[in-house]
């Protein structure tokens, strides 16, 4: 079963006493609650208007909202929390999951590939019994050892990509330098955009493989290019415009910035489209903006970091790694939660 991992900027909140308040924090960042299942918070956390001078309520400032009950009666958080976290000693069969869930078959199908893709689950077959059981049981018994899996294939993985970075990178087409660069002000202010980064069990690299089928494989291990990024069903990914802003803007031109109004001529396309893609790269803060001038009117323009990919990706080496240590906590600390309360 292939590894799949989501890695988001993640607080641990492990002020927290909620068990589903923490749990349902954690199954959002990791990626297995479904799109469209929001964690709202029931109540307002926070005095509204100013605090009274000399006083500051702080009481819950840091914990995560109290989920719904969408949340707590969908599926995946039921199968997780309450089958497998609450009973981590306990296996079960596809036909008790069912029974417990109220779901069909293939719904329980489907959000076990999902656990199984995190490689939390373990089979066992149970043949004492009047007839053969496939049970699925958390690994070793414990979350925080299950997860111990989970750390090892995302670093893993993060090999995997740092080969893949480094291949790229020394494979890209030799130019010289752009002047276009001088005068560039970085802006050094914190990027509103997120990171997120998909993590998965990549193939090994073939050698004798062309760069371009490289630079496909290392965007599509990221995510930033998908089965969606082709312009037709035809057309080859190396003429989508996800692969041309990457190629042969900012990676074939690492040496110069680009304002939008060049982006936009290059590629012929227009600005909402041209930042979908730059939003995408941003996430994996792989890419440096700035004003090119110092003037009030300078145009806003962007570049990979320090012109270099390899170093460029020390970044996302670093919120990945950050982001780890934090689902390791929140794990801790669910586990400890869910201890007091057996």
């Amino acid at each position: 079963m292939p590894f799949r991992l989501m890695l988001v900027n993640h607080t641990p909140p492990t002020a927290s006493n909620d068990v589903d308040a923490v749990a349902a924090a954690l199954l959002r960042d990791i990626g297995l609650l479904p799109g469209g299942l929001e964690v709202p918070s029931t109540a307002s956390r926070r005095r509204r208007g100013r605090p009274r001078k000399g006083k500051m309520d702080l009481k819950g400032a840091m914990d995560p909202p109290r989920p719904g009950e969408e949340v707590l009666s969908s599926v995946p958080y039921r199968m997780t929390i309450d089958c497998f976290m609450r009973h981590p000693d306990k296996g079960f069969t596809v036909e008790e999951l069912e029974e417990r869930l109220d779901a069909s078959r293939p719904t329980v199908y489907r959000h076990l590939l999902k656990l199984r893709e995190l490689d939390l689950l373990t089979i066992m077959e149970d043949d004492s019994g009047s007839g053969h059981r496939r049970l699925y049981c958390l690994r070793f018994g414990r979350p925080t050892k299950a997860w111990r899996f989970v750390d090892v294939n995302a670093e893993c993985a993060l090999e995997n990509l740092r080969e893949m970075v480094d291949l790229v990178w020394s494979e890209r087409p030799r130019r010289g330098g752009d002047q276009r660069n001088a005068g560039l002000v970085l802006d050094r202010t914190r990027s509103h955009i997120s990171f997120r980064l998909s993590l998965s069990e990549l193939t090994p690299i073939d050698p004798n493989a062309s760069p371009d089928d490289h630079l496909v494989k290392f965007l599509e291990a990221v995510g930033y290019i998908t089965p969606w990024s082709k312009t037709g069903a035809e057309d080859a990914i190396s003429e989508s415009l996800a692969y041309r802003l990457f190629k042969e803007c900012l990676l074939d031109r690492p040496d110069r910035s680009w304002t939008m109004r060049e982006l936009m001529a290059v590629l012929d396309t227009s600005k909402p489209t041209l930042y979908r893609h730059l939003k995408k790269l941003e996430s994996l803060d792989i890419l440096e903006r700035g004003l090119r001038g110092e003037s009030p009117r300078s145009s806003k323009a962007f570049r990979i970091r320090y012109g270099d990919l390899s170093k460029a990706w020390n970044f996302t080496e670093e919120h990945a790694l950050q982001s780890l240590r934090s689902y390791r906590q929140t794990v801790e600390h669910l586990e400890g939660l869910l201890e007091d309360g057996r």
